[in-house]
């Protein structure tokens, strides 16, 4: 049997990647225009998964100006985390997200995002469905999972033939999603282009439905991205409201920013790799008609538009000595 597999911040620096920084001032810039239809965003509490860079909880502070926070890790790491906290109001939980559910305060506002860096299953569901029935109204609940058909590393034996994973991962995703896809699973679902949208179809509807039981609960998509900075990615996320909620989500004009999406077919983060002397070149010709002709380097047309959909939220990253 293969190794243990490791975790992905041991595997990757989760402050250099850049689609994944584009979707966090995505978030950002969302949640601001829902500070304008009156959701009093800096008295929310922010839960989610740190890991030892708290990349989210540094941003969600010093940009939302929110200080109420839950950091979940599940992991036996203990001193890396409480060596790597930013804040000190971070109230740090080693241990599965499942066992926080019953500590959440009812009544309180909650922005949630479950940030998994492993396929959807059954437990991701039954994870959803319990912050469904404890937040409160005008909460936000947001879940990412990896969307890259591959087999988990504790299923591949390392000596399988490529169709002999294809078949365990079918037979995988059959068991434990089946019941919660309303069609029929076919193969041409979990295909590396098809996967991410299969996965945004599971959690809109299981969202929908949970909330469905609570009396006046509905849920409010606002997110449905896929990016890649590696292994493909897909988000879904919005807001738990009633009637109430969802006149303030109209009033607030979120719903006039490009990059929200209600329906079920993934928006694409995918920002071109450029040097620093490329990108500010690119935002002082923005207002241009820029074919690859027009450029003064060689880019293609779909990276141009994909940066103009995205420069205001482009990282750029420098080396330096601390």
């Amino acid at each position: 049997m293969p190794d243990r597999p490791l975790e992905s911040f041991s595997r990757f620096n989760y402050l250099l990647r850049p689609s994944k920084q584009v979707e966090r001032k995505l978030f950002i810039e969302a949640l601001h225009r829902l500070a304008l239809g009156n959701f009093r965003i800096h008295e929310y509490t922010y839960l989610g998964f740190g890991s030892p860079y708290y990349a989210d909880f540094i941003l969600f502070h010093k940009y939302l100006y929110i200080d109420s926070m839950i950091c979940v890790e599940k992991e036996s790491i203990p001193r890396r985390m409480e060596f790597n906290q930013p804040f000190k109001f971070i109230k740090l939980k080693m241990m599965p997200v499942a066992d926080v559910l019953p500590q959440l305060k009812r009544g309180a506002k909650y922005i949630v995002w479950l940030d998994y860096d492993y396929l959807l299953n059954t437990e991701i569901l039954n994870e959803i469905a319990g912050f469904i029935y404890l937040l409160s109204p005008g909460s936000i609940l947001i879940i990412t999972v990896e969307a890259e058909p591959r087999l988990p590393l504790d299923e591949d034996d390392g000596e399988m033939s490529g169709n002999q994973r294809e078949d365990r991962l079918f037979q995988i995703l059959q068991e434990q999603l089946g019941k919660y896809y309303p069609g029929t699973i076919r193969r041409n679902l979990i295909a590396r282009n098809a996967l991410p949208t299969f996965f945004s179809e599971i959690l809109r509807s299981r969202l929908e439905e949970q909330a469905s039981k609570r009396e006046g609960l509905q849920f409010f998509q606002l997110f449905n991205f896929k990016y890649a900075d590696g292994a493909h990615m897909l988000t879904v996320g919005g807001m738990l409201g009633n009637d109430e909620s969802a006149k303030q989500l109209r009033n607030s004009g979120v719903y006039n920013l490009s990059f929200i999406e209600t329906g079920s077919e993934p928006k694409r983060i995918s920002v071109p790799p450029l040097t620093v002397r490329e990108k500010q070149w690119l935002e002082r010709n923005l207002r241009k008609s820029l074919t690859s002709s027009k450029l003064a380097f060689e880019l293609d047309a779909e990276f141009v538009e994909t940066f103009r959909q995205f420069y205001r939220h482009y990282p750029t990253y420098y080396e330096t000595l601390i």
